[in-house]
Order: C-alpha cells, then structure tokens, then sequence
C-alpha cells in the first residue's frame, strides 16, 4: 500500500485479536487467583506447623521441669537416708530407680518412686563397684539438652560417661 493510505481492517481479524486479548485477560486473572490462594494456604501453613512447633517445644519443656523435680525429689530422700543410716543405698551397679523401692519408699523416704513422664524412659541410679556407700549417681534422661549425670561425688568416676552434670 502507498503511504498515506489508510490501513484496511478484516472484521475477522478484529475480532480474532479482541478474543486473543480477552483470553489473555481471562488468563492472568486465573493466574492471579490461584497464586493469591496459594500464598494465602502458605501462610495458614505457616502458622499451622509453626503452632505444633511451639507446642511440642513447650511439651518437652514440661516434661523435662517434671523430671527436674523428680530428680531433687530422689536426690532429697537419698540424703535423707544417708542421714539416717551413715551411707546411700549400695550395690547397684546400673539399676532402674524402681530397684531403690524397698530402701526409700520401705524406709519411709518417699511415698511412691517417681516414673519419667514418658514410658520408655527410665531414671538410673548406681554406685558403680563402690561398695562404701559414699557415692552414686542417678542419670536423668532430658529431653531438651539431653542424658545428664547427678549425685554425690560421681565426677571423674567414669559413670554413663560424657553424660554431663545435670544444671540442678
């Protein structure tokens, strides 16, 4: 065509190129909803494992106070039957606490040995091949920071080594 010449339009073209961007529209809308939806679900997600996250941390924290407790309790009782008797319960060479059972709840120490808060954990306690009775050391099974090592003169003999000293 010269130039100057108005350009001619098919009307079938015209509304082929209006439909082409109809669709485009129609797509990028699509587009647009499904990836407003899906940053919607990842932060709903987010929150969600985030929550069970907090949870499971502060129920780990829960049942490691309780066997804090539990352990000063042992602790507590097992000084007092050294008080009265001159030495701590002898000849255990690696037992479940459940073995001190006819010494601390027998001889009125505790009412009851305390269990770890889940069933598959158990407290330990022993004297080693010490038989004076001037020693022992109980192993505390934590959650968070992991096994650690309490008692009365225990350091350096080797017992549930590297367990470190429980922080109580």
């Amino acid at each position: 065509m010269p130039p100057g010449c108005p350009v001619q339009r098919v009307p079938e073209v015209e509304a082929r190129d209006r439909g082409g961007l109809a669709l485009r529209v129609m797509r990028n809308r699509i587009v647009r909803a499904f990836l407003f939806c899906l940053g919607g679900v990842g932060i709903v997600a987010i929150f969600f494992f985030g929550t069970l996250f907090v949870l499971n941390w502060m129920e780990i924290r829960s049942r490691d106070a309780i066997r804090i407790g539990h352990a000063k309790l042992l602790k507590d009782a097992l000084n007092r039957y050294h008080a009265a008797r001159g030495t701590f319960p002898v000849t255990f060479p690696d037992n479940p606490i459940e073995d001190l059972k006819p010494a601390l709840v027998g001889g009125g120490y505790l009412s009851a040995i305390p269990n770890d808060p889940l069933p598959t954990r158990t407290y330990r306690y022993t004297t080693g091949s010490v038989t004076n009775g001037q020693h022992y050391a109980l192993k505390i099974p934590l959650e968070g920071p992991g096994n650690c090592v309490t008692g009365v003169d225990f350091e350096g003999s080797g017992w549930w080594s590297p367990a470190p000293v429980c922080p109580f």
